[in-house]
């Protein structure tokens, strides 16, 4: 892989494993008193925004191009 160009398909793909991933640990971290639940449901609604953001930017790049 060439790390001089990461796609937007490449950083959305991320994106969502990496909210899939918080989403399924969060919770066993706040059962187990290592994260809070409001501390959590806001990194996971950083997580979203960041998603939804490439989302609309990769949309709008395309766009540009047809």
């Amino acid at each position: 892989m060439n790390i001089d160009f990461i796609s937007y398909d490449d950083m959305i793909a991320c994106a969502r494993r990496e909210l899939a991933l918080r989403k399924r640990v969060y919770q066993r971290w706040i059962d187990q008193e290592r994260m809070s639940e409001p501390r959590a449901l806001h990194e996971i609604a950083c997580m979203e925004a960041i998603l939804a953001h490439l989302e609309r930017s990769a949309g709008r790049r395309e766009e540009t191009l047809l």
